[in-house]
Formats: structure tokens, C-alpha cells, sequence
């Protein structure tokens, strides 16, 4: 039960480390947005689109991080969510601040460069957004071969005890 816990919070916080290093925004914000600040303005720029996006992951609101992606993304949004919910509520909440983010939008694509900090690191992430019905969202790849990958590397660093 305990490597089960350990692989699930593992396989979390690199969910988490994957999600936020394909992510950015323009004015580099002092931290993340608030909900009551998200919720008082819709989002428009990708600068904008990241910054929230980020904030929804870090407070595990998935279906609302999901409402600023595009439908690719939801397997993954989906797959974060079953792992959050078996692990305590509190465990799993993640503060991330925003360095740096410059985002070059070229028609309709927009890819954002960050550097961000949470409560364990410092680390570069690139975001991509596609403009669909005029909206800026998250295009996070289907990466699902590359998951498949990680848990087979997952499997072979925590043997299962016998």
C-alpha cells in the first residue's frame, strides 16, 4: 500500500513538473492568480491564458484547467484529478510563482517560455496555445507513450516488495 502511495504522489508531482513546463504568460505577476481574481476576469492573452491555467492546476480545479485547453488535453487533466484524489487534500496543493514568461505568438500559435518557482524548485517550462473561436488555450500533447514510458521506468526504480 505504501509503494502504491509513493508511485501515485511520484507520478503527481511529475504530472505536475510536465504540466507547468509546458506553460508561460507576458507581465511576470508576483504569484499566481487568486479564484476571486480568476473569476473576475476571463482570460485573453496567452500571457494571461498561462497564468491562470497554472493557477487552476496548482489548486487542483481540473475541469476549469480543462476550460482553457483545448480537447487533447483532457486525458491528462483527467488522469491528474484520479491522482489527486487519493492523496490528502492538502498534500497535493502546489504555490507556483512565475520568474519569468515571454510568450511569441505568430498567427495562431503562441509558445511561451517560463521560468517558475514552487516550494521545491526553480525550473524552465514552455507552454503552447492555439487560437480556436478566438480563444487563446493550452495545447498540451497527447504524451500518452511517453506515460507509458514513465511508468515502466516507475516500475523498474520501485520494484514491488515481495
Amino acid at each position: 500500500m505504501k509503494d502504491t502511495f509513493q508511485r501515485l504522489l511520484f507520478l503527481f508531482l511529475t504530472v505536475s513538473l510536465a504540466v507547468a513546463v509546458t506553460a508561460c504568460g507576458g507581465e511576470v505577476p508576483n504569484e499566481a492568480a487568486t479564484d476571486t481574481e480568476s473569476a473576475s476576469k476571463i482570460p485573453v492573452t496567452p500571457e494571461e491564458v498561462v497564468r491562470q491555467y497554472q493557477a487552476y492546476v496548482d489548486s487542483n480545479q481540473f475541469e476549469l484547467a480543462q476550460s482553457l485547453s483545448t480537447s487533447r488535453s483532457a486525458p491528462l487533466h483527467e488522469m491528474m484529478a484520479t491522482i489527486v484524489a487519493d492523496t490528502p487534500s492538502d498534500s497535493s496543493l502546489i504555490h507556483t510563482q512565475f520568474v519569468s514568461l515571454n510568450c511569441d505568438v505568430r498567427q495562431d500559435t503562441a509558445i511561451c517560455n517560463c521560468l517558475l518557482r514552487d516550494e521545491y524548485e526553480e525550473y524552465d517550462s514552455e507552454y503552447i496555445l492555439i487560437k480556436t473561436d478566438g480563444r487563446w488555450l493550452v495545447d498540451l500533447p497527447d504524451e500518452e507513450g511517453d506515460f507509458e514510458l514513465f511508468e515502466q521506468e516507475t516500475d523498474e526504480e520501485w520494484p514491488e516488495q515481495q
